[in-house]
């Protein structure tokens, strides 16, 4: 596959370099609609009785917090007041309550730095392809238990950490970040208005699973209430795991590797009108060019792609970023995994359009 020259980038920023500024009232409505429908099919999962229903409700409830939670991607690169309030809302209402504030998924900055992308210390990056196929079904079915995880983070290891110091450098190193890279460590934050900031949330999402815990034992919530959450999160991370795992073609041998490396390493779905939406919201059907410009919104994406595939001459190794559909994607990945595993050949598809 060709690389990106630095006159290809060029190209393609001055093509789409209109698309770049945030428009805070499309991030207001949807954030607000998204997070609201999901309390309100999550209350209605549990208030009905009839199983139909349940699986309904259930069903949307968990699509729309799958929404919901990848806007934090969008938080994470936002530039600080360009949609003001928008960070403390996304906490208030979900991250926090849910027990996954947005400082866990603050190393996601780690992912795109041209020094860390695909080594240990990327932490959204495994070597699926050259790896044993037990290391990407773990990673696919930790999402069943990770609520589980986070649960028992915030209600034991948490409050042991400010008094067993071992504990602590744990939590930040290893417990405080969205990774699929076992080996990746954090860095705590040097800023002392980051580490508060951190801290502060932390401390939240404690208190508020111990005042839930606190309200079940007391008989003031039904401890169905959490048994719905519970499995609804699960099913929206497991969702989230199957596709992150073809974001990127995950074929690169240990790095660090140059930028134009990210890029075609990465996916674009460019087909698609209704399922796309429901498997890769919020724009994560574009990661090849969120990777090539990280800074564009994602209610930009769609134009700003569509206006490369038109402007850029055919040669251009754009173009080779995307893909047909998920089940390709996924099935590649599988095979090349199994082959590894295995020692038989993977099989090989056209994965171009």
């Amino acid at each position: 596959m060709a690389s990106f020259s630095k006159s290809d980038i060029q190209s393609a920023y001055r093509l789409i370099k209109e698309f770049e500024t945030p428009r805070p009232v499309i991030y207001w409505i949807d954030v607000s609609i998204t997070t609201g429908l999901f309390w309100g099919s999550l209350l209605l999962c549990f208030l009905h009785d009839k199983i139909e229903f349940k699986l309904l409700f259930g069903l949307a409830s968990s699509l729309l917090l799958y929404r919901a939670m990848l806007f934090v991607h969008e938080i994470v690169h936002l530039k600080k007041n360009a949609v003001p309030g928008l960070w403390t809302f996304w906490n208030c209402t979900l991250g926090i309550p849910l027990l996954m504030p947005s400082y866990i998924f603050e190393s996601h900055h780690d992912h795109h730095a041209r020094e860390r992308y695909a080594t240990d210390q990327d932490p959204e990056y495994d070597f699926y392809t050259t790896s044993h196929i037990g290391i990407l079904l773990l990673y696919l079915v930790s999402g069943l238990y990770m609520p589980i995880v986070l649960l028992m983070r915030q209600l034991v290891l948490v409050p042991l950490s400010y008094l067993v110091p071992a504990i602590r450098k744990f939590l930040d190193e290893q417990g405080s970040s969205a990774t699929i890279h076992p080996r990746y460590r954090r860095t705590k934050p040097i800023n002392k208005e980051k580490l508060r900031e951190w801290r502060g949330c932390e401390a939240l999402s404690c208190l508020v699973s111990f005042i839930c815990i606190g309200a079940i034992l007391l008989g003031w919530l039904s401890w169905l209430f959490l048994i719905h959450l519970l499995a609804i999160s699960a099913l929206s991370f497991t969702l989230n795991n199957f596709r992150s795992v073809t974001s990127h073609r995950f074929e690169l041998s240990h790095g660090p590797f140059d930028f134009d490396k990210q890029v075609t390493d990465s996916l674009n779905f460019d087909q698609g009108i209704f399922w796309v939406h429901l498997w890769a919201p919020v724009g994560m059907r574009y990661h090849a060019l969120h990777h090539l410009f990280p800074s564009l919104p994602y209610h930009s994406l769609t134009k700003a792609h569509q206006m490369l595939l038109r402007s850029l001459p055919k040669t251009s190794p754009y173009h080779d970023v995307n893909e047909v559909n998920y089940n390709k994607a996924f099935k590649r990945l599988v095979s090349h995994s199994w082959a590894h595993t295995f020692g038989s050949k993977p099989h090989n598809e056209d994965t171009k359009k």
